[in-house]
């Protein structure tokens, strides 16, 4: 099972660079760069209620694992961070260090480059980061589509 999950990893950055987006949205962030689409704000007002009472139309559950919908909100994103470990202050620093640059402009064009470069470095290193996290997960039941949507 772990290796079809690491594979289907390795093709999801093959078809797309950035295949961990959604996933990365899930971390912590300070209140400082927290933004209303941060998916752990997103579903503050409904913490405490199941996934499959917050997806109301049915076609939107297919694809999500009976564990995800039985959960709340808390227990999914404890999961999460369960799943982390030892990494997740390092990614939530690469996470929020990945959010400054895209809010912080460029002072010159000179900078757009060596900016640009600086982003996707960081990119990778917090996707390697959160690759072991993202297969824990699947191996505990969870679909691809409950990590990568909120």
């Amino acid at each position: 099972m772990r290796l079809a999950i690491e594979q289907e990893l390795e093709e999801g950055f093959r078809r797309k660079e950035d295949y961990l987006a959604n996933f990365r949205g899930k971390l912590p962030c300070s209140d400082e760069l927290s933004s209303p689409m941060d998916y752990r704000k997103v579903v503050e007002p409904v913490w405490d209620k199941p996934w499959g009472e917050i997806i109301k139309d049915e076609a939107d559950k297919k694809g999500h694992s009976e564990l995800y919908l039985g959960q709340t909100p808390r227990q999914f994103y404890q999961a999460f961070d369960v799943a982390l470990g030892d990494d997740l202050p390092v990614a939530r620093g690469k996470w929020e260090e990945l959010k400054r640059s895209l809010v912080t402009l460029p002072k010159s064009r000179e900078e757009i480059i060596p900016r640009s470069e600086r982003q996707d470095r960081i990119r990778e290193e917090l996707n390697e980061i959160l690759k072991p996290a993202f297969v824990k997960l699947k191996m505990q039941g969870y679909t691809t589509l409950d990590l990568k949507e909120y």
